[in-house]
């Protein structure tokens, strides 16, 4: 049975230095892997970035209080909304 690896990939995002590991002993499966995490990392950058004019966070700025259909990304960064009291 081969022995896993521990396989890292480090890449910028988010204006940071960012490091992802994954231990297998495929190393094919860990490359793939590893690419996903950065892929996915700069999504959340595009989508989340307050510098983006573009991206999702801020467009929700912009509508300043009004309605707005935040993306995936958004809406799974905020807390649950508080479920309202039931009167006694």
């Amino acid at each position: 049975m081969p022995t896993p690896t521990t396989h890292t990939h480090a890449f910028r995002a988010m204006n940071c230095q960012m490091a992802a590991w994954v231990r297998t002993d495929d190393a094919h499966r860990a490359r793939a892997a590893l690419r996903a995490v950065e892929r996915w990392m700069q999504r959340v950058e595009r989508e989340l970035s307050r510098f983006r004019p573009d991206s999702d966070l801020s467009r929700l700025n912009a509508a300043a209080g009004r309605p707005y259909r935040a993306g995936e990304i958004l809406r799974s960064s905020l807390p649950p909304r508080p479920r309202p009291t039931p009167w006694p």
